[in-house]
């Protein structure tokens, strides 16, 4: 005879890490946005741990811009944001939501939001 048991269940995925805020940003990658710009001097602020990042949407808001920041080091792009062609945009966008196709997917997405905000910054920039 032979015993009928069901299959083993697998436990649940946990992450470690989640988004989180205004920004979507996981907290490794905004740790790791304030170290690189306080290593280029982009600001002087202590460093931050993981606990105030939970449920604080100032630190998340002020936060997002150095996440895009790092995300043009890490797609090997310089620090003359302004004169970024339609490419390198969309590369650091997709960077700043990860890597892959679904990364690449969000910087497309996220270029057109992108233009429409330039549409109103760009003037500002040259009064």
């Amino acid at each position: 005879m032979k015993a009928v048991t069901p299959p083993p269940i697998a436990p649940p995925v946990m992450r470690e890490d989640s988004s989180t805020g205004f920004g979507q940003i996981f907290a490794s990658t905004a740790i790791d946005s304030i170290y690189y710009a306080v290593n280029i001097k982009l600001i002087s602020e202590k460093i931050y741990d993981t606990n105030n990042w939970k449920g604080n949407e100032e630190f998340n808001l002020k936060t997002g811009p150095l996440v895009l920041i790092r995300a043009t080091n890490l797609v090997g792009l310089n620090n003359n944001y302004y004169d970024y062609d339609e490419n390198q945009i969309k590369k650091a966008l997709a960077r700043y939501n990860g890597k892959g196709d679904k990364a690449a997917e969000y910087g497309e997405a996220a270029y057109k939001l992108y233009l429409a905000f330039e549409r109103y910054n760009q003037p500002a920039r040259k009064k």
